[in-house]
């Protein structure tokens, strides 16, 4: 499964970051997104639709760059390749992100890390990846 790529813009700001997302155009439709410093797995900072009750459907089980594809994927158990696919790309599953501010969580979203409060500052000098995964997939590098 190929999904379209998202266009991501960062605008560093005095106290964090404004993140920018397009797809074909128009604003993407993105059912999680993660912020994580270089060289970690976990996410500083990882937004999940509202509605989520469970963690994001599938872990990666490689660091290598996003292709887009769900090869290398877990999925959950007795979850197919076609019903994941169905998953990623549902209106309902997903949701509009044409700007993000880092800390304020967006509307049909929820903050699932940090589990309370505000996420960490991004820290000058530091290198983040922020990406989305939805009907549309896309990864951004940055430095704070």
């Amino acid at each position: 499964m190929i999904l379209p790529e998202v266009e991501i813009s960062v605008e560093r700001t005095s106290d964090g970051a404004i993140f920018r997302f397009v797809s074909s155009g128009k604003p993407a439709a993105a059912m999680t997104l993660a912020v994580v410093r270089e060289g970690e797995s976990a996410p500083v900072w990882w937004l999940v639709p509202e509605a989520a009750v469970h963690e994001f459907p599938f872990t990666v089980v490689s660091e290598s760059k996003a292709t887009g594809s769900t090869e290398g994927a877990d999925t959950p158990e007795g979850l197919s390749e076609a019903e994941l696919e169905k998953k990623l790309v549902s209106d309902g599953a997903n949701r509009r992100l044409g700007s993000v501010v880092y800390g304020e969580v967006p509307a049909g979203f929820r903050q699932a890390l940090p589990k309370m409060g505000r996420p960490p500052a991004l820290q000058p000098g530091v290198v983040y990846f922020v990406s989305v995964l939805g009907a549309c997939q896309g990864q951004a590098r940055f430095e704070a």
